[in-house]
């Protein structure tokens, strides 16, 4: 057994006090009542120090069955319900509660034990002034009430002495608290609400994730000396798992969201799209409209190899091959295909090799030729629209390509990081942030990713009109600028506007916005140390000319034809954060305005970016 303080105090103090006792009475009755004495206090001292170890213990079980609740699968909202019955079951108060961050504030995520008066009155804990107004640091950050207030903003300064090392606090009688005076109390406008509802006993001990605070899981009782230090610390390493464990929850949920999102794009294409394994021939996955195009069920279709579909099952095999080990552009006209009730008809494959994996995959976008070969067959201009057709399903299938392997790489990383904190990851203290904070930097990088996405689609369906307003064009760059200044003000370069006052266009602003944010951004992170950036606009007939120029590295000229091009990255650049899509979603949006983007550029001597727009009607020139 340990020799705490505790322990050598409770094992010396009856042979002290025994040796007191001897001193008044005849040495036979002193030893007597002397061995009597130490029996009783010894009996005494071994029941405190089991009492002591059986609420120990009880922490240590709830610890590990929190962790248990906080690895099984669910909802963040489901999980923080079970932590507190837990929390309540094992500890034995009369009230708990957790509160997490949202925005500002922080209310209660799930409780038990309150009554209905106490969360009306505590459920929000920012701080108001007597006519009603919020309290406001002095950065304007509303600042929070009453003893959880003290708790979830302390850190930093000078040391709180109500607080323990953990930044938690906790007494086992808590109504002295209503004694001390203003000067004395640190906590800002206390209400005492736990004191007046009666609790004696009080924790308050804050739930963190990394270095910040994100809730607090709170304890009340009615009886005094419930707690210990020693169990508050407990109490404190729970709560340390329980923020890990939601900010693991919450990323897993916005990973989930990503891949359902990734698979709306995968699943509404309308044209059939196979993943092929090259070793085996066999589709891995077929999206809806292959199965409807074929007439095959899922189940029928994963059991098939590419083969099957083909008139010419030995050839089919072979262009796969030939893509896998990349002897083939792809592209295959002139093939046909057959569907399952026998029906044979004219198809365009799209072709492309990727490795998923460790494995070869080939990934197949189909076009049905039938009616286009038709219409061909009855017009030249129907011949014209096939080959803009054929383009666009060969551009449709390098963007699926793409972002299958886009995506690929951060889900690989999260799932990975994922389950290593599943598995054993959350008892590393050393390493187990690292691994949150790699899971968070490659959900981030997901969620830029589907964003451009849906945002080139939306453009490409032309599903959301353009909100058109008159708008003057320098105090809109002006606003574009002061949006981006945490950006400036990291850069070196400097930046100038040169736009006559008054000079008003037509333009979405929201989508223009876009397109002025995008140049500006690159116009910085691409120019030198020391460099300029200009922003420049004139009245030329019906139009604005806007022009957003550069001092930087220039673009080399083999680049310029594709520049803007979907998930086009130079090679001089690619070292540079970005999904690829920047410069294609500013192509659309201008273009959706109806004006026209063009880019020059000299080699170490910068870029000019120049895109027209359509000047308000009263100001357009004949």
């Amino acid at each position: 057994m340990k020799l705490t303080p505790r322990r050598v105090f409770l094992l010396m103090l009856p042979v002290a006090l025994t040796g007191i006792v001897a001193l008044d009475y005849n040495y036979h009755w002193g030893m007597v009542a002397h061995v009597a004495l130490v029996l009783v206090l010894a009996a005494l001292g071994l029941y405190l120090e089991l009492v002591h170890a059986e609420q120990g213990s009880v922490y240590r079980d709830l610890a590990r069955e929190i962790l248990q609740i906080l690895n099984e699968p669910g909802d963040m909202k489901e999980s923080v319900s079970h932590v507190l019955a837990a929390v309540k079951q094992r500890t034995g108060f009369d009230a708990v509660g957790i509160r997490l961050r949202d925005g500002d504030d922080f209310p209660y995520a799930a409780h038990s034990g309150m009554s209905k008066g106490f969360l009306a009155a505590e459920n929000t804990l920012i701080a108001r002034e007597p006519g009603g107004g919020i309290c406001r640091d002095e950065n304007g950050k509303p600042r929070l009430a009453c003893t959880c207030g003290m708790v979830l903003t302390a850190g930093g300064g000078k040391r709180n002495p109500f607080l323990t090392k953990g930044g938690s606090f906790w007494t086992n009688d808590s109504a002295p608290l209503l004694a001390l005076p203003p000067e004395a109390d640190p906590r800002l406008k206390p209400r005492n609400r736990c004191i007046h509802d009666g609790y004696a006993t009080v924790a308050l001990v804050p739930i963190r994730s990394k270095d910040e605070i994100v809730g607090l899981l709170h304890l009340n009782d009615r009886r005094k000396e419930r707690l210990s230090l020693e169990t508050v610390e407990l109490l404190e390493g729970i709560a340390s798992s329980i923020g890990s464990a939601l900010m693991r929850k919450k990323l897993e949920g916005q990973v989930r969201d990503k891949e359902e999102k990734y698979r709306g794009v995968f699943e509404c294409g309308f044209d059939p799209v196979f993943f092929i394994d090259a070793e085996t021939f066999r589709f891995d996955s077929a999206n809806a409209a292959a199965l409807s195009t074929y007439g095959y069920t899922e189940k029928e279709m994963l059991t098939l190899e590419n083969g099957a579909l083909s008139a010419d099952p030995a050839g089919s095999r072979e262009k796969i091959t030939a893509v896998a080990e990349g002897r083939s552009d792809g592209h295959f006209l002139g093939v046909r295909h057959r569907k399952k009730d026998g029906t044979e008809f004219p198809v365009e494959i799209f072709a492309s090799r990727r490795v998923i994996a460790g494995k070869v995959k080939v990934i197949a976008t189909v076009h049905d030729l039938t009616r286009r070969l038709r219409d061909a067959e009855a017009s030249a201009k129907a011949a014209a629209e096939a080959a803009l057709l054929r383009e666009r399903e060969k551009m449709t299938m390098a963007l699926m390509a793409t972002v299958s392997h886009e995506l690929r790489t951060p889900l690989a990383a999260i799932k990975g990081f994922a389950e290593t904190l599943r598995t054993g990851g959350l008892n590393d203290r050393k390493n187990r942030m690292d691994f949150v904070v790699t899971i968070e930097k490659h959900a981030n990088r997901l969620s830029y990713l589907v964003e451009d996405l849906l945002l080139l689609t939306d453009l490409d369906s032309k599903s959301k009109a353009p909100a058109f307003a008159e708008l003057d064009l320098a105090a809109f760059v002006e606003d574009c600028v002061h949006g981006l200044a945490p950006l400036i003000r990291t850069e070196s370069a400097s930046l100038d506007i040169e736009i006559p006052e008054g000079l008003m266009v037509r333009a979405d602003v929201d989508r223009l916005a876009r397109v002025v944010s995008n140049l500006l951004d690159n116009a910085f992170k691409y120019n030198r140390a020391g460099g300029r950036v200009l922003v420049t606009a004139a009245a030329e007939g019906d139009e604005a000319v806007v022009t957003v120029r550069d001092s930087g590295r220039g673009i080399p000229p083999e680049d310029l034809p594709y520049i803007f091009g979907r998930f086009y990255r130079s090679k001089t650049t690619r070292h540079i954060h970005g999904t690829g899509l920047g410069l294609s979603i500013v192509k659309s949006i201008v273009e959706l305005h109806g004006g026209r983007i063009w880019v020059e550029s000299v080699v170490s001597k910068g870029s000019d970016f120049r895109f027209t727009l359509p000047l308000a009607p009263r100001q357009a020139t004949i």
